[in-house]
């Protein structure tokens, strides 16, 4: 039996199909929010190249699934359509994929400094939530940490900040190395060559941080 679709989907498909807008989908929970997403990609032009991607890979398998089948369109988590741009900018045999990328960093450079433990633990989190929330200035650093509680292991604010900000700009010289966020991040702060796409579908957008959004609007043509 065929899905009856209410006013508001039609309108979604409508102006999936023509319109030249943004397009926010927002309603409850099990209201069939990704169902209007998926049936929406059956009113593209068949020339359009398309890209649909959600935060994690379970949600994106399914997905994979349930979308329609097209040589122009992609299905991928936002981590693995970064990383393909990187392979693309850099080239496979020059990147490397280390997730603990910022440990290194930390054992080799600033390591032998650290008399806390916990400290390079805290300093790799605090570099990462850097990363996503496109955090580069020290107030903008400062500001992140205490957004997200991380403990500074009893070191002076700028003291920690230092370390944080050293790091960051490590990661952005050593980046044929990267970690997750490296995925996400390297595209904002060097020269990239990221895939662009007719039209962008996101499935739970509001789990994403601001560089992953960025991400997903430097996708679209």
């Amino acid at each position: 039996m065929a899905l009856e679709y209410s006013n508001y989907q039609k309108k979604i498909f409508e102006e999936t199909g023509s319109g030249q807008r943004h397009l926010l989908i927002k309603a409850s929970a099990g209201s069939g929010k990704t169902a209007s997403l998926i049936e929406s990609l059956n009113y593209l032009d068949i020339d359009l190249s398309w890209f649909l991607t959600s935060f994690g890979t379970k949600i994106v398998d399914k997905l994979k699934k349930e979308a329609p089948i097209s040589k122009k369109g992609e299905v991928k988590t936002l981590h693995s359509f970064g990383l393909k741009c990187l392979y693309k900018t850099f080239g496979s045999d020059n990147l490397t994929v280390d997730h603990n990328k910022t440990y290194t960093l930390i054992d080799k450079t600033i390591g032998k400094k650290l008399k806390n433990k916990e400290l390079p633990y805290n300093l790799t989190e605090a570099v990462r939530k850097c990363k996503l929330t496109l955090s580069s200035s020290k107030e903008e650093i400062l500001e992140t940490i205490q957004r997200f509680e991380i403990d500074l292991c009893e070191l002076p604010e700028d003291e920690f900040v230092n370390h944080v900000s050293f790091l960051l700009n490590l990661s952005k010289k050593f980046n044929t190395v990267v970690d997750m966020e490296d995925m996400i991040w390297l595209h904002h702060v060097v020269p990239t060559k990221i895939q662009q796409f007719d039209r962008v579908f996101v499935d739970e957008f509001q789990d994403f941080f601001r560089a992953e959004n960025e991400l997903i609007f430097k996708s679209i043509k």
